[in-house]
């Protein structure tokens, strides 16, 4: 896939994890280039001990006018490091744009942080 012109970035913070049997759950939360706050939740799937799977986002971003935006993605994970995680996303907003992400999670900042891309 080719990706476009970078549109902007994120920096959000971890704030709770689920663990499952066949997918794990991280909440996140904070600012997002063009999107104001974000708030939503990564799901990891995979089978225990994998180095890579299948990953998913759903959540909502408050944009500073006041209203806000629905976002959905799927993509996948792969391991990259000591508990860290390289992310590659299709982002799909309720205002109908696509939105490649390119991004990480790790657990020692508690940090999920990235480049989002016009498609």
């Amino acid at each position: 896939m080719a990706i476009g012109k970078e549109m902007g970035d994120f920096a959000l913070k971890i704030t709770s994890v689920t663990y499952g049997e066949t997918s794990d759950q991280v909440n996140v939360h904070g600012p997002a280039t063009g999107f104001g706050t974000v708030q939503g939740t990564l799901t990891f799937r995979g089978e225990a001990g994998a180095k890579h799977g299948k990953c998913g986002f759903r959540g909502r971003s408050y944009l500073d006018n006041g209203e806000s935006l629905d976002v959905t993605a799927d993509g996948t994970w792969e391991t990259v490091g000591k508990h860290k995680w390289h992310l590659r996303l299709l982002n799909v907003t309720s205002d109908g744009r696509t939105i490649y992400e390119d991004s990480e999670v790790e657990l020692a900042t508690l940090s999920y942080n990235g480049k989002l891309y016009e498609c």
